[in-house]
């Protein structure tokens, strides 16, 4: 069977999967039709997830958002690994990685006066650790156009994103395109005394 003859017969079984999914839910709680409904869901998830990324992006696969209880997660090939396509594999890696005790770090995004530029800027503070992107972003695109990104490290004090991300030392794995931060004040003078930028 071809790539395109196998993305088109999984799509339409997936979005057929999801209706009845869906109408089993709210309709009745038939646990075993759900059960299937739920493993063939988990069967195909990844091809799909990588063909519909690739086909938009024209990249290879790289990772999708699952929207959690608490923050979205960037599923990628690690976290893949992790789930193997089975439900409780899913619930406790969701559990895993939302119950940790960390900040969340959201984007807020500015316009910026005598320009009329779009700024995003996430803020962090000393002695929490932070979730931050690897690659900042605005979740489901809601506002576009954002021409330069930033971090402020202290009250009205930021740096741009990317000498942040880059230069930041202690930071650990969180999910596909996301890392935690704990920055203590000697980093934060640190990433000023470097990269130092005005809004």
């Amino acid at each position: 069977m071809s790539m395109d003859n196998y993305k088109n017969k999984n799509q339409n079984a997936l979005k057929m999967a999801l209706i009845w999914f869906g109408r089993g839910m709210i309709m009745n709680n038939d646990l075993n039709t759900n059960s299937k409904l739920l493993d063939y869901l988990m069967e195909h998830i990844k091809d799909m997830a990588s063909c519909d990324i690739e086909e938009k992006t024209g990249d290879a696969y790289k990772r999708f958002e699952l929207f959690g209880v608490f923050n979205p997660i960037s599923i990628g090939q690690r976290e893949l690994g992790k789930i193997h396509q089975n439900p409780e594999n899913l619930e406790a890696f969701l559990n895993e990685i939302q119950s940790q005790d960390v900040y969340y770090a959201a984007p807020h995004v500015f316009r910026r006066k005598a320009t009329d530029q779009l700024l995003g800027v996430y803020s962090v503070a000393a002695d929490i650790p932070c979730v931050v992107p690897t690659e900042p972003y605005i979740v489901l695109n809601q506002i576009k156009g954002i021409e330069e990104w930033y971090v402020m490290v202290r009250s009205e004090k930021t740096v741009k994103y990317k000498d942040f991300i880059n230069n930041v030392k202690n930071r650990q794995y969180y999910d596909a395109n996301h890392v935690i931060v704990l920055l203590n004040d000697h980093d934060i003078d640190d990433l000023l005394g470097a990269y130092s930028a005005e809004l």
